[in-house]
C-alpha cells in the first residue's frame, strides 16, 4: 500500500475515503484536531445564539 502524507486542504472529499490511499498518522491527527476545532466552534456559535435569543 502506497503512504502519502496528504494535504488536506486541497484534497478533494472523496479522496478522504479512497482506499488505495492510507494518510499517514500525523494526516489523520490534523483531520481530527480540526474537526474537533470545527466542533467546538459550532458548538459555540449554538449557545452565543441561544443567549442572545433568551436575551429578548
Amino acid at each position: 500500500m502506497q503512504r502519502l502524507d496528504l494535504d488536506l486542504d486541497c484534497l478533494p472529499v472523496s479522496k478522504l475515503f479512497d482506499s488505495s490511499i492510507e494518510p499517514s498518522r500525523a494526516c489523520l491527527r490534523r483531520l481530527k484536531l480540526t474537526l474537533e476545532a470545527a466542533c467546538v466552534k459550532a458548538a459555540e456559535l449554538v449557545i452565543s445564539g441561544r443567549n442572545r435569543h433568551q436575551r429578548r
